[in-house]
């Protein structure tokens, strides 16, 4: 008998032990997290298709694990303003009409107050032209990324970009395919010392050769990546526009779950 209750106090023993392992580990695994909170613009101007995609994006992601230790939350607003925006830690500005709509619409000192403070900007195609120093001929931008320049050129269609040396460290890969293009801008650095160049245009028969396709800057304590083609509508690959969000935190992020803002 004593016999049976000392096997039955190892076995309980043993059970308490791994349990208590397992609490332990699953509570160091999310402590690893970093949990990227992100407010999708979804107001005057923007392309339903390119939030659409933004979110599937996200969440195929999510759902996969495609980058072990990240967790991407978001939410959508049709308002852009300082007491919404410090709640997250980056802001994406997606494809739309134009750039200027998104300028008239939102006030600049919200933008580059919110950039400055230490948070992130992705701009993609209209939300690139909005976030750069200006657009030659045409308007000034928001200015979060101060020595970028943008050069607008109409082409619609697949354009192939090229890796830099600093693209294929952001990505892990050397070649990326063709990304989809709604007359996004050319860009071009004024300080290639304050930039960083992740990918540029192969095409030469549309104006866009040589010219900067993904392009960032630190700006105050944040920073900001602007794209001119639209990695979020290549949901057979949505690593690109992840890492395009990374780089922008500079892994500035909450290990907490995000509370549910209401917009």
């Amino acid at each position: 008998m004593m016999k049976k209750l000392t096997i039955l106090l190892i076995l309980i023993i043993c059970t308490s032990t791994y349990l208590s392992i397992g609490i332990i580990q699953a509570q160091q695994d999310n402590t690893n997290i970093h949990t990227i909170n992100i407010l999708i613009y979804n107001g005057n101007g923007v392309s339903t298709n390119c939030v659409n995609g933004i979110k599937t994006s996200l969440d195929t992601i999510n759902n996969k694990d495609l980058i072990p230790g990240y967790k991407f939350t978001y939410q959508t607003s049709t308002n852009i303003k300082s007491t919404i925006l410090n709640n997250f830690d980056v802001l994406i500005m997606p494809g739309g009409t134009s750039g200027i709509q998104y300028i008239n619409t939102i006030q600049k000192t919200t933008i580059t107050e919110y950039v400055s403070a230490g948070h992130g900007y992705v701009g993609i195609c209209a939300g690139a032209y909005s976030g750069s120093a200006n657009v030659d001929g045409l308007y000034p931008g928001w200015g979060v990324a101060p020595h970028i320049q943008c050069k607008p050129i109409t082409h619609e269609g697949p354009q192939e970009i090229t890796l830099t040396p600093d693209g294929s460290k952001l990505l892990g890969i050397k070649s990326i395919a063709p990304l989809a293009h709604y007359n996004g801008p050319a860009m071009y650095s004024t300080n290639n010392n304050l930039t960083t160049i992740f990918a540029t245009y192969t095409d030469n028969t549309t104006g866009y050769q040589g010219y900067s396709a993904i392009i960032g800057e630190p700006y105050g304590k944040g920073r900001t990546l602007l794209c001119g083609p639209h990695p979020e509508l290549n949901l057979i690959n949505p690593l690109l526009l992840a890492k395009m969000i990374i780089w922008t935190t500079n892994i500035r992020t909450s290990h907490q779950q995000p509370t549910l803002i209401k917009l």
